[in-house]
């Protein structure tokens, strides 16, 4: 297995064009109990934890969510936020 740490979005994208089955790994739960499971074996495994873009919070008029921000944030950002609540 080969892995790959994704410098900025632009280096993800490309990434995920030129190598084919690269499989995501953003906080990383998920996909290692699938392999220590054996339930999965990825061949390409590219890492997005350290990509700040996706951890971006916004709200102007509306929320713009970052792939990458966690419940703990929302709630920290706003804790009263039903919607964000839900949303998650």
């Amino acid at each position: 297995m080969s892995v790959h740490i994704g410098r900025d979005v632009d280096d993800v994208l490309e990434k995920l064009s030129s190598v084919k089955d690269t499989t995501l790994l953003a906080g990383g739960t998920d996909l290692l109990v699938e392999i220590n499971f054996g339930r999965a074996r990825p061949t390409h495994v590219l890492a997005i934890d350290r990509l700040d873009e996706l951890k971006d919070l916004e709200r102007n008029g509306h929320v713009r969510m970052g792939a990458l921000v966690t419940y703990t944030r929302m709630l920290e950002d706003d804790p009263g936020s039903a919607a964000l609540r839900e949303a998650a």
